[in-house]
């Protein structure tokens, strides 16, 4: 989902899973995957745009403790 908070303002909202049949999945593999993440984004000029993003991870394995982490990560792009 997105929404054009102004003309120069936006903003993202995400989510997604990657479950595989486990019979399919080797020895201490991941057998689940999923994501959650929220972003925005400012467009500085038409050419740079700036934004940051959180997003959430679990993975779960076989066999294994589950990885768990949360990414805040800053973007920046410039188009020419």
């Amino acid at each position: 989902m997105w929404y054009d908070w102004t003309p120069r303002l936006h903003s993202h909202l995400g989510y997604g899973i990657d479950n595989p049949l486990n019979t399919d999945v080797q020895t201490r593999g991941r057998i689940e995957n999923s994501f959650l993440f929220g972003n925005v984004s400012f467009d500085v000029t038409k050419k740079l745009v700036l934004g940051l993003e959180v997003s959430h991870w679990q993975t779960d394995y076989q066999d294994l403790v589950p990885g768990d982490a949360v990414l805040f990560e800053f973007t920046g792009s410039y188009g020419f």
